[in-house]
């Protein structure tokens, strides 16, 4: 089994190969953007056993989609990798060796290949192996305790079925051109700080961020209270209904300049590690909430822009609000305050 990626987001792929030990049909991932070049790599020759290409789709999650019909399908794999025949075998002589080959199935699990005629079982009688085992509800879920069967169940088929619904052939240029490059940013930025995931929580139990331009551009808080996370990316500056930006994390220590061009912003709150804010802030006419605290509790230099905005009131430590009101002009109207309003309230 290959090493998880960095980031889940890629294309999963579903190929028909003619081999010396018959058709085989595999489900694979790649970030590539071509599966002859994945079956190209390093010289290998592999691509040359593609019959034809099934499927091949991008998706945010195709690492974690792909992991799921491996999971789900492992009874109806060509090589399991486990028992006396791969103690005693040599592996090397079957197809895909170290490069797959436990991904390997004999019948079209995936019911997507018009041309499969069904394999009948020993010497043509009985019934047919099973096939199509998505649409068909035959995955297994024997690995589960029984009183989580149900709900993995439904949400399984709910997340296989409508990816495999889709157009079958959708790369990520594609999802480039629908959705922008900058939502491909924010998506991995969302991965690699939050480690987001398919279920509607991430690990630190949050609400998972958005992974399409529509769900990003209709977004009002951006909220990502998930432990430490990095500096925020410039493409914040996509966001333009975004209303409240609500951060803490001792690792950021910077916010993007583009934020500064959020004209529905009202609310910035923030706990870490900054050392002023930039003088851009002044375009944000409408925020009327400025919480802005360091861990450490130093001082935080505001640029006298600040002061002109119209209903803003500005939450901070004692020894910056000291420096604000030594610098707020006498016709000012805003408000400063020691008395920090809840994170995420």
């Amino acid at each position: 089994m290959s090493l998880a990626p960095d980031t889940p987001e890629g294309h999963v792929y579903y190929i028909r190969l003619t081999t010396h030990k018959g058709i085989f049909y595999k489900i694979g991932f790649t970030k590539s953007n071509d599966v002859i070049k994945r079956f190209s790599y390093r010289g290998s020759q592999n691509y040359k056993l593609i019959d034809k290409v099934l499927l091949f789709k991008y998706s945010p999650f195709a690492y974690e989609i792909e992991q799921m019909c491996h999971s789900h399908l492992r009874p109806h794999k060509s090589y399991k990798g486990d028992g006396l025949r791969y103690l005693f075998a040599d592996m090397s002589k079957h197809p895909f060796f170290r490069d797959g080959q436990s991904e390997l199935y004999t019948q079209d699990v995936l019911g997507l290949d018009p041309e499969y005629k069904p394999i009948k079982s020993f010497l043509g009688f009985g019934k047919a192996k099973p096939h199509d085992l998505v649409f068909g509800h035959g995955l297994d879920f024997g690995f589960y305790h029984e009183s989580f069967v149900q709900e993995s169940k439904d949400y399984v088929y709910k997340t296989l079925i409508n990816f495999f619904s889709g157009p079958l052939k959708y790369d990520r240029p594609d999802f480039i051109s629908d959705n922008g490059d900058w939502v491909v940013k924010l998506n991995k930025w969302s991965w690699l700080n939050a480690a987001a995931s398919l279920s509607d929580r991430t690990i630190h139990c949050a609400p998972p961020m958005p992974t399409t331009r529509e769900g990003w551009l209709n977004l009002r808080t951006f909220n990502p209270v998930w432990a430490w996370i990095n500096n925020p990316p410039s493409e914040l500056g996509y966001l333009e209904n975004l209303e409240t930006i609500d951060l803490h994390s001792g690792e950021i220590n910077a916010l993007p300049d583009s934020i500064y061009y959020l004209t529905n912003l009202k609310v910035i709150k923030f706990i870490g590690s900054i050392e002023s804010i930039s003088p851009k802030i002044e375009n944000l006419t409408g925020l009327e909430v400025l919480s802005m605290e360091n861990y450490d509790n130093s001082l935080i230099t505001f640029p006298a822009e600040v002061f002109t905005l119209p209903n803003l009131t500005i939450y901070t430590n004692e020894a910056t609000a000291a420096v604000l009101r030594e610098m707020a002009p006498d016709d000012t109207s805003v408000v400063i305050s020691t008395d920090y309003p809840m994170v995420g309230g």
